[in-house]
């Protein structure tokens, strides 16, 4: 994400050319496990053993056997839950410790099993009702069938078939979901490696130091290259910082007997080597989505919304030929459009046909890859992990909105953010002292630009030592964020996961003495390069050390921090610049003694979840919900906070394609995503500029965010007439707040994504299934940036089949396609028919001045005169709304030409005086003789409002009722 140190930024500036070295990062050629299963046909089929069954409670269970020669039995259970989701575990049986398993990805202890499960015969009652009258199901002898009916009523069924073993789920009449319909089921049995081999590889390998023989490097790039004395880059290694495993960069294998050959032995690439002691241990299967035309999620890849083929032969127009990869890693200056590994992984697909929605959760962590097919009867996907175990969870739907809820219900739900985590955020590499901190926000003051938070970046660090400050240039940072907080805004820094190895430091001490750092395949911690240089890593899948980290967060330890100051976890693939694809190798051991390669894509989530917990301890109840910001993530990294897109560039593609990467991050289950607004690397023109903070206003996390080498860019560097412009964008979003911060609070409760593309909410309309270049916040705004050079207008189409409204000239659209004026002035966004959209519109210089502002509704009627909204209250900081249900949900109704505002279920008391200030009826039809509010005491007044007949808007200012409370205004 960054270059190095001062003395080498022109050199490392002069090396960069916006292209991602692919030399660096594997493909499935590459990769042993990879090519296993992609290259031919899986021949080793499973069979279940029917005589193994039993069932109890709402899980069935038996034995498999088959598999290569030699191989375990392995064991099987299918579990039903109340969600109707169905989860298959598949494990060894072999009597021998088994595999690795994270415990904190799914939610063991919140998931319930359906009441009414049951194992029935294919001639019940209950089985057509859930499979379909038309349906052929096997016969009993070659099957076993599993009904279940889930908490929202949904029939399903699940077909687990004996020989060879499969597994057909059908909901409400239809076949959603196969697993193993075409026979990929994998599940590699442990062998123990050729050792002889393993070494000589190892040897082989380490004999080929001497390519950079009298060279000095003086650090390692996030590129993965290092960084030479005397400033050439053309060499390979050097004596100060060697890379693991040094040697052939040929990627050529070591073999020592034919399974060798089949990468089930020692691998290198790039210069390292993998030994894999264990021998094989990759899984892996295929699932298909009867019905369903296109496949989405799988994130973090810059490509389409909608997933392409990439299965061997695939004839779709531009299809991959590599399948999606799922490996975090740190790519400098990554390319688009294309299937390779980024920051995070999210192993979740969803799919959607006609009048149908399933998903499947491959609960994972390990290496894989994911292939795509999209032929008759639906698409379909192959699942291929380097290890693991098999842990898939079928997500019937049979609507978008219940894969959603059935997927967070084993992951977690979107953490509830603080209020002011959703407003703007300035950030670049780097604000250098503390006179440029004052100096940066007195502009913001000056020119009356609303943000929240100002951010700092790796040179505020005493030499990137994180937790603490560069004494010359911040020498009092705590009355530097105090002061920020005086005008109610906050500080972030950043806090890396590797630490510089320096015996004078506390934090390196401490954590040698006790022993948190991740461990080499030697036994010694583990060291790499990274912007300190010489690095451990600190081990945070230990629950010690992840309580360790958490304490460093507290006021004491982290000195001259504050209550108002939050964290950045950047750098936590883990990024290791002279490591195996600038990330750590797959033999470096947890503190448990398991293999780097069982545990790499949790590596982020885990830090996130350790820092979270350190700024919740900053107070002594625990009562404040933390904000940290993470580049690595993986399945459940939503319950601890936000991640951003990582290192784009500015440049219009990257504007494009923020939109269809955000909407799959959120598909995924983390809503709190956003992408650098501008562009992390090179200089946005004003024109590029104006229209990044317009799309970035209306997408989840709103940061802007530069490279060190970059030109300042703070809104007021453009001139007054972008200034002007950037300003009323900001503040749009600073209206909307309200809106933002209740579409948060029903993604925690309900698992439903902020921002989703089209289809979710209008599943039948074959038009918007790939669509990618407009999206709805919620149900109720619908948004089309502008992300193309030198435009004036948009295309938009406007589904469903009622009107839309320009929020900005209340102009009503029709459903359909039209070609919409777009000057550098106008942001695309329109709110639907039937609903009701709060706003605080009054201009504030950030989020904690707007508490007590008062409301504003704008009530836009369907063709039936009726529209229906909410409104989220609460304190905005603390876990009181989940402790005490401090918190206030306002349900808002209009029918009849009355608008009703009630109590939603679960609210109880919360103290808050904010008014009503303003109503905006549109579509009424006519100008009303009279209008009269209730307040909450049952007193009626008539009230006084403007009528706009060119538009049919009602106006109604002042009615004299409070938002937290009941009240009624209606029309004669």
């Amino acid at each position: 994400m960054r270059a190095l140190f001062a003395a080498l930024l022109a050199a490392l500036a002069a090396q960069s050319a916006l292209a991602v070295d692919r030399s660096k990062f594997r493909t499935c050629q590459d990769t042993g496990f990879c090519r296993r299963h992609r290259s031919k046909a899986v021949e080793a089929k499973w069979a279940l053993d029917p005589k193994s069954l039993s069932f109890a409670g709402a899980t069935l269970s038996g034995r498999l056997d088959g598999g290569e020669a030699g191989a375990p039995p392995l064991s099987l259970t299918v579990r039903l839950l109340d969600t109707g989701a169905a989860r298959i575990r598949v494990v060894e049986n072999d009597g021998r410790a088994p595999r690795w398993e994270s415990p904190d990805v799914v939610l063991e202890d919140a998931l319930r099993d359906s009441s009414d499960a049951a194992q029935v015969r294919a001639d019940d009652a209950v089985v057509r009702a859930a499979a379909g009258e038309t349906t052929s199901l096997p016969a009993d002898s070659d099957a076993t069938l599993l009904h279940w009916t889930s908490a929202s009523g949904r029939r399903q069924l699940a077909a687990v078939r004996f020989a060879p073993f499969s597994v057909d789920v059908y909901s409400e009449g239809k076949h959603v979901v196969a697993v193993n319909s075409q026979g990929n089921f994998y599940f590699e049995h442990r062998r123990v490696q050729n050792e002889a081999a393993a070494e000589a590889a190892s040897a082989a390998l380490g004999s080929g130091g001497s390519a950079g023989s009298g060279r000095r490097i003086l650090d390692w790039g996030e590129d993965g290259k290092p960084i030479y004395a005397d400033g050439d880059d053309d060499a390979a290694s050097a004596e100060a910082a060697p890379a693991e495993g040094q040697g052939d960069a040929s990627g050529t294998q070591l073999l020592s007997n034919s399974e060798s050959e089949e990468g089930m032995g020692a691998e290198s690439f790039g210069g390292h080597t993998d030994n894999r002691p264990h021998g094989p241990t990759s899984v892996g299967v295929d699932t298909a989505f009867p019905g369903s035309t296109h496949v989405y999620g799988i994130p973090e890849h810059a490509d389409t919304l909608a997933l392409r083929a990439t299965a061997p032969g695939s004839s779709e127009a531009g299809a991959h030929s590599e399948p999606y990869r799922l490996y975090n890693l740190d790519v400098f200056e990554y390319e688009l459009h294309n299937p390779m590994a980024l920051y995070g992984s999210i192993p979740v697909m969803i799919a959607h046909g006609q009048g149908r929605t399933a998903g499947v959760f491959w609960n994972n962590p390990s290496e894989t890859f994911v292939d795509v097919a999209k032929a008759s009867p639906g698409a379909s996907a192959r699942w291929m992990s380097e290890s693991g175990v098999f842990d898939l969870t079928v997500m019937p739907g049979p609507s978008a909105r219940e894969v959603f809820r059935q997927y967070t219900a084993m992951t977690g739900t979107q953490a509830m953010p603080p209020r002011f985590a959703l407003g703007y955020h300035q950030c670049r590499w780097n604000y250098k002292d503390e006179a440029d901190v004052a100096a940066v926000d007195a502009k913001f003051e000056e020119h009356s630009f609303p943000y929240d938070v100002l951010w700092l970046d790796i040179e505020h660090t005493d030499g990137k030592r994180y937790f603490s400050w560069d004494k010359a240039l911040f020498p009092e940072p705590a009355a530097m964020q105090n002061r920020l907080a005086e005008r109610g805004r906050k500080m972030v820094t950043i806090v890396d996961p590797h630490i510089k190895r320096d015996s004078s430091w506390r934090i390196h001490t401490e954590a040698t003495d006790k022993g948190l750092y991740i461990k080499s395949k030697d036994g010694g911690d583990f060291e790499g390069w990274c912007w300190p240089g010489s690095s451990s890593y600190l081990d945070f899948t230990a629950p010690h050390v992840r309580d360790w980290w958490a304490q460093q967060f507290s006021l004491q330890n982290y000195q001259g921090s504050t209550g108002s100051l939050y964290t950045w976890n950047d750098m936590n693939e883990p990024s290791v610049f002279n490591g195996p694809e600038v990330s750590m190798h797959k033999e470096s051991k947890s503190l448990g003694g398991v293999e780097h390669r069982e545990w790499h894509n949790l590596y982020g989530l885990y830090q996130q979840m350790a820092t979270a917990r350190g700024q919740e301890l900053r107070v002594a109840d625990g009562n404040t919900r933390p904000f940290v910001l993470s580049r690595a993530f993986f399945a459940g990294s939503q319950r601890y906070g936000a991640i951003w897109t990582g290192d784009n560039a500015a440049h219009w593609d990257h504007l494009r394609i923020a939109a269809p990467m955000l909407m799959s991050i959120s598909l995924s289950g983390l809503s709190f995503a956003g992408a650098d607004v501008g562009g992390f690397f090179e200089n946005p023109d004003t024109e590029l500029m104006i229209r990044w903070y317009q799309a970035g206003a209306f997408q989840p996390f709103f940061r802007a965010h530069a490279h060190i080498d970059t030109k300042r860019r703070e809104p007021w560097l453009f001139g007054d007439e972008v200034l002007a412009n950037l300003r009323s964008t900001v503040r749009t979003r600073y209206a909307l707040l309200p809106f933002w911060y209740t579409q948060f609070y029903h993604t925690h409760a309900s698992g439903e994504p902020v921002i989703a593309p089209l289809w979710v909410d209008y599943p039948t309309d074959e038009t918007t299934f790939a669509m990618e270049t407009q999206w709805l916040i919620g149900s109720d705004l619908m948004v089309r940036p502008v992300v193309d050079a030198g435009a004036t207008t948009a295309d938009v189409y406007f589904p469903g089949t009622e009107q839309w409204l320009d929020v900005a000239s209340m102009e009503r659209l029709a459903p359909g396609r039209a070609t919409v004026a777009a000057p550098l002035d106008k942001i695309p966004v329109y709110q639907r028919a039937g609903s009701v959209v709060p706003r605080q519109v009054r201009p504030r210089r950030c989020s904690a001045l707007m508490a007590n502002d008062p409301f504003t509704l704008t009530v836009f009627l369907d063709s039936a005169g009726k529209a229906s909204g909410d409104l989220y209250l609460d304190d905005g900081i603390s876990y009181d709304f989940q402790r005490s249900k401090s918190f206030r949900l306002r349900r808002f109704d209009f029918e009849g030409r009355v608008l009703k505002s009630s109590l939603a279920a679960g609210s109880k008391a919360f103290a808050v005086a904010n008014s009503i200030e303003r109503i905006v009826v549109v579509g009424l039809g006519a100008a009303p003789a009279k209008a009269f509010a209730t307040n909450q005491d049952g007193a009626e007044t008539e009230v006084d409002f403007a009528y706009d007949a060119s538009k049919d808007v009602v106006t109604v200012r002042k009615p004299g009722v409070k938002a937290a409370y009941d009240f009624s205004v209606r029309f004669e």
